[in-house]
């Protein structure tokens, strides 16, 4: 599948196999398996989100985006998504972090940002019992929402459930809970 690149917007919804830039918040859906990423700038994100389903082509295209829409002067990268699920699947191209660390050095060895990455396998593997259940249900997918700071120049970063109190409430991912990487 071929990457899409988006119109900058204020405001950007990216499904899988999406890139563009964000003046203010990118939303992430349906993060069951896949890797949300965003690079801060001085006045937007350049946001992404990968699938684990993305060919060695689909992730040398994304970083040819990443790289056009300005990510060599990007102060901070940051990845967001569950780990276990996205590296236990069978096809996916990045089976580590250091995968991904790799990635990144090899298309950005001229750039000198920080990487940051979280796992929230935690938060996408939650369980809970529903009011009328007495089974606990799982979540099925995470929404992730990378918000630029105003008064700095990192990225906040919140997360919505599938099921449960989490389907309406955006909860913070605390930067505290972020990797060097």
């Amino acid at each position: 599948m071929a990457v899409i690149l988006v119109d900058d917007a204020n405001d950007q919804s990216l499904p899988e196999y999406r890139i563009g830039k964000a003046m203010q918040t990118c939303i992430y859906p349906g993060i069951r398996q896949c890797f949300a990423i965003a690079g801060r700038r001085q006045s937007f994100m350049i946001c992404t989100h990968v699938s684990p389903g993305a060919t060695a082509e689909d992730i040398s295209e994304t970083f040819e985006h990443m790289r056009a829409l300005g990510g060599t002067w990007v102060s901070s990268w940051y990845v967001v998504g569950p780990f276990a699920e996205h590296f236990g699947t069978p096809n996916a191209q990045w089976k580590s972090v250091q995968d991904i660390r790799n990635r990144f050095k090899e298309k950005f060895r001229d750039a000198s940002a920080d990487h940051w990455i979280l796992d929230v396998s935690a938060q996408r593997n939650r369980k809970m019992v529903l009011e009328g259940m007495t089974l606990a249900a799982t979540t099925g997918y995470l929404n992730i929402k990378a918000e630029r700071e105003t008064d700095g120049n990192g990225i906040d970063f919140s997360y919505k459930g599938d099921i449960g109190p989490y389907k309406n409430t955006w909860s913070p991912l605390y930067s505290g809970s972020f990797s060097r990487f």
